[in-house]
This record gives C-alpha cells, sequence and structure tokens, in this order.
C-alpha cells in the first residue's frame, strides 16, 4: 500500500501512539487533529520567515494573521477535512492492514519528517 495522503498517515500514527500510550481510546480525534495542523502551521510559517528573511517581500501584514488567522484556518480545514462523514474512521480503517515492513518503512518516514520539521523551525528562529 502507497502512501497517497502523507497527513492522513501522520494522523494514523498519532492515533496509534495514543492508544498504545493511553491504552484507552474515546474516540475525540480533536487533539491527534491539533497535532497534525500545528505541523502544517510550523512548516507554513517557517517557509514564509525564510522567505522574508532572503527577500525583501513581506507576506505577513500584522502579527495577528500569525497568530489568529493562519493557524485557526488551518485548525478549521483539518477539522472539516478529518471529520467530515467521519473521515477519521475511514483514515484508520485505511491504514489498519499494514505489512510490517510498510509499517517500518512508513514509521521511519513519519519520524524524519517530525524531526525535520523541528531542525527547520530551530533553523528558522536562527535566522537574522
Amino acid at each position: 500500500m502507497k502512501i497517497y495522503y502523507p497527513f492522513y498517515y501522520l494522523f494514523y500514527r498519532l492515533y496509534r501512539f495514543n492508544e498504545v500510550l493511553f491504552t484507552k481510546t474515546t474516540g475525540d480525534n480533536w487533539p491527534l487533529i491539533g497535532a497534525v495542523s500545528s505541523f502544517q502551521i510550523l512548516n507554513i510559517l517557517g517557509f514564509i520567515f525564510i522567505y522574508e528573511s532572503y527577500t525583501n517581500h513581506k507576506i505577513l501584514i500584522t502579527d495577528a494573521s500569525i497568530n489568529y488567522i493562519i493557524p485557526f484556518s488551518i485548525l478549521g480545514i483539518n477539522a472539516f477535512i478529518f471529520l467530515w462523514k467521519r473521515r477519521d474512521k475511514k483514515i484508520i480503517s485505511m491504514f489498519e492492514n499494514e505489512t510490517v515492513k510498510q509499517k517500518n518503512i512508513s514509521l521511519l518516514i513519519t519520524w524524519v519528517y517530525i524531526i525535520f520539521t523541528y531542525v527547520f523551525i530551530i533553523f528558522t528562529f536562527n535566522l537574522d
């Protein structure tokens, strides 16, 4: 099975992590949607800050766009994507039948993405 939707797979991996860590899932996937959204927000803001630091163009006009508009719009879009017609349950069932090899490769890719995101943000904050 190929991963066509990387954020769906990230959602699934976070769901499985939550399930293993707490052993009892309540069916409430809002924290998982928030986690996926936070990675997307970090990526988008990192690219914006890097673009602004290397060019004279300013994309973000006010601090309100950084603090409120971008994060809440991404969270709203993800809530719609994941919760519309209980798509979160469909996503979970889509990845349940992975083989061990697919799981290991996909898990490695997921961890590389998570580490890359944090390294990317650290690099972004160190720009002058």
